[in-house]
C-alpha cells in the first residue's frame, strides 16, 4: 500500500493516533520517574521493616533464653518449698515430743518433793534394814546358811 492510495480519514485517524502516542511518550518520563520514585521508597520501607524484623526476632530469642532461666528457677524455688514443707513437718513432730516431754517433765518435777521425803525416811531405816537381812540369812534355807556371803548394795 501507498500512503497515496490510502482514503484522507483513514491517514487524519492515523496521524492523529501517532500525535496521541508523541503526547503519551512526553508524559511518561516524569511518569516512570514517580513510579520509580515509589518503587525506591518502597524498597527502603521494605529494608525498614525487615531491620525491625531482625530485631523483632533477636529480641524473641532472648526472651525465650530468659524464659528457661526463670523456668529453672521456678523449679528449684519449688524443689525449695518441698523441702521447707519437709523441714515444717519434722517440726511439728518436734513439737509434739517437745510438749510430751514438757509434759514429763512436769510430772517429775511434781514427783521430786515425794522422792525427797521417801529418801528422808528411807535413810535412818536403812540400817535396819541391812540388821534384819542379815537376820533373815542366818534363818534356815537363807543365803548364809548355804554359805554364801551376802553383798551389800553400793550407796547413793
Amino acid at each position: 500500500m501507498h500512503l497515496l492510495l490510502l482514503p484522507p480519514r483513514l491517514l487524519l485517524r492515523a496521524l492523529d493516533d501517532l500525535h496521541q502516542i508523541a503526547l503519551a511518550a512526553r508524559d511518561i518520563g516524569p511518569r516512570l520517574d514517580a513510579l520509580q520514585s515509589r518503587a525506591d521508597s518502597v524498597e527502603q520501607m521494605l529494608a525498614e521493616g525487615i531491620a525491625i524484623a531482625r530485631e523483632i526476632e533477636e529480641r524473641a530469642r532472648e526472651a525465650i533464653l530468659m524464659a528457661e532461666r526463670i523456668d529453672a528457677r521456678a523449679a528449684a524455688v519449688l524443689l525449695l518449698a518441698d523441702r521447707v514443707d519437709d523441714i515444717m513437718a519434722e517440726a511439728k513432730d518436734i513439737q509434739a515430743v517437745a510438749a510430751e516431754v514438757a509434759l514429763r517433765g512436769g510430772q517429775v518435777a511434781e514427783a521430786l518433793p515425794l522422792l525427797e521425803r521417801a529418801i528422808a525416811i528411807a535413810e535412818p531405816l536403812e540400817s535396819t534394814v541391812e540388821r534384819l537381812g542379815r537376820l533373815v540369812d542366818r534363818l534356815p534355807g537363807g543365803v548364809r546358811a548355804a554359805g554364801a556371803r551376802p553383798t551389800r548394795p553400793p550407796r547413793p
